[in-house]
């Protein structure tokens, strides 16, 4: 995954994760460090999808996920300590 999560997105891919699981897969590698993005539902969705992992017996990662997360914040921070913020 790639940019900015939005709901549309987000829905598929989670349908998509939990359908591969129940159709047996033994391990579900998502690679989510490109994500610029994070919609508030996605940790639920993740949560909920960790759980259908563990009872399917499928090894879920979820690669990149702190990273990005990380990236986010730094942005966000930069962002607002800009030079050009004046609310200092």
């Amino acid at each position: 995954m790639a940019g900015p999560l939005d709901v549309d997105v987000l829905e598929s891919l989670i349908r998509f994760a939990h359908s591969t699981i129940r159709s047996g897969c033994a391990e579900l590698v998502l690679q989510l460090n490109a994500l610029t993005d994070f919609p508030t539902r996605l940790f639920s969705d993740l949560h909920r999808l960790d759980q259908t992992a563990r009872l399917h017996r499928c090894h879920l990662q979820l690669l990149g996920l702190d990273e990005a997360v990380a990236t986010a914040l730094c942005t966000s921070r930069a962002a607002v300590t800009s030079p050009t913020d004046h609310r200092r």
